[in-house]
């Protein structure tokens, strides 16, 4: 059993066996909010997904998309980070992730489009999700809270085995 395979500090004690790959992205500084969340959400995807290990190697893509109407509202709370969107990876292991970067099709194609609309260099964190309240079919506003997969779309409990 791994470390990561029993959480004594979740309510279930179960996390996840995926690893996540958490990417935090400023959007340049000569675009707008729009032009940024637009080339993001479609032009970059697309050019990830054309990747044959990208999509074999990632179980789940989740784009965190943020607006200054959202900062706005963070702003209420304290401190925001400064940030314009986040990317959430999860993969079966680390060596996925490499060779995913290691791929010199993908990152010939993923670098340069990455110069288009992000600040370098990206700040990452790696971890596992703990699963505290799992989703709940019963529940209408979790209904459209779903991981895209590229695949089909599964509630985030299939995080955790």
């Amino acid at each position: 059993m791994s470390e990561y395979d029993k959480n004594p500090h979740a309510p279930n004690g179960k996390q996840s066996k995926l690893i996540k790959i958490t990417e935090y992205l400023k959007k340049l500084p000569n675009i707008t909010d729009e032009q940024f969340h637009q080339h993001w959400n479609s032009t970059h995807v697309n050019i990830a997904m054309k990747s044959p290990l990208f999509r074999k190697h990632v179980r789940y893509y989740n784009q965190f998309h943020i607006t200054p109407e959202d900062r706005a509202l963070a702003a209420k709370l304290g401190p925001v980070l400064e940030y314009d969107g986040v990317v959430e990876l999860w993969m079966d292991s680390m060596e996925d992730w490499e060779a995913i970067v290691a791929d010199k099709e993908f990152l010939a194609t993923i670098f340069p489009d990455e110069k288009k609309f992000l600040q370098t260099p990206v700040q990452f964190m790696i971890g596992r999700d703990t699963l505290v309240i799992p989703y709940n079919e019963s529940n209408e506003d979790a209904k459209d809270m779903r991981i895209k997969t590229g695949r089909e779309s599964e509630p985030a409990e299939a995080c955790i085995p």
